[in-house]
């Protein structure tokens, strides 16, 4: 009689099954994906924007460039305009025709570098540079005006722009304010930026003390006019009142009216 056939191995335990294996993969992927994401916007807010360019402000070439600005400024404004109609009495008020100028956006970058420190201590209230300010630029755009400034804190440096769209109201103020804020190139909606914020939350302590950048803050946040007159008075009694403020890329077109009264 043939024995019998051998009993078939006993099955193996059951798995236990890994309880919540898939919540801490997914969570530990959301960790490394949130980790990414802050290094990513850490890397922009110390990029240096496409637009920015280096400047040395002792360079002949920009001190030329700069000292060419004033000149034409000078010139433009101090011009001998033809009158629009002649005034109906020799005490009637006088318009000229509307003139207009653009300005470059490396033009104004030059002067910024080479002169705008100069004549700011020279101005009746006179204004120091604030020791936190390294460099100030403009970019013109399409409708667009950037204000960028390099900042110097705990020893790190880092370029904040504002963006802005001209606005020179019926009234004649002239209003600046910003739709869109960068740092670096990590940009920031305006109104999150701005939002009842403080100017000592986002910049250097002995910079947000100054009462000029407090008054910067209302106008780009929309709040004040840059001026309530867009007008320039003149030492011979004239005055240039602007009509029209326009960006395009690379340059800021002026239409402007010399009055007298």
């Amino acid at each position: 009689m043939p024995p019998p056939p051998p009993s078939p191995p006993p099955p193996p335990p059951p798995r236990r099954r890994r309880r919540f294996r898939r919540p801490w993969v997914a969570a530990g992927l959301a960790l490394c994906a949130a980790g990414t994401a802050a290094l990513a916007a850490l890397a922009l807010t110390r990029a240096t924007p496409a637009w920015w360019r280096p400047i040395d402000p002792a360079d002949p070439a920009t001190i030329d460039a700069a000292q060419a600005v004033e000149h034409a400024v000078v010139r433009q404004l101090s011009a001998l305009r033809p009158a629009a109609s002649p005034p109906a009495t020799p005490d009637a008020s006088w318009r000229s025709e509307t003139w207009s100028v653009s300005l470059s956006q490396a033009d104004a970058n030059a002067w910024l570098a080479a002169r705008l420190p100069r004549w700011l201590e020279s101005r009746e209230k006179r204004v120091l540079w604030p020791a936190g300010v390294r460099e100030v630029r403009v970019g013109f755009g399409d409708g667009v005006v950037r204000l960028g400034v390099r900042l110097a804190a705990d020893g790190r440096e880092q370029i904040a722009v504002a963006h802005v769209a001209p606005d020179l109201r019926a009234d004649g103020s002239l209003w600046l304010p910003a739709s869109w804020f960068s740092i670096g190139r990590l940009p920031v909606p305006g109104a999150w930026a701005l939002g009842g914020a403080d100017p000592g939350d986002y910049l250097p302590a002995d910079l947000a003390r100054l009462p000029q950048v407090r008054r910067l803050a209302d106008v780009l946040g929309g709040a004040a006019p840059l001026v309530n007159a867009a007008v320039i008075r003149l030492e011979d009694g004239r005055r240039v009142r602007l009509l029209r403020i326009a960006a395009r890329e690379g340059r800021l077109e002026l239409t402007c009216r010399t009055e007298k009264r």
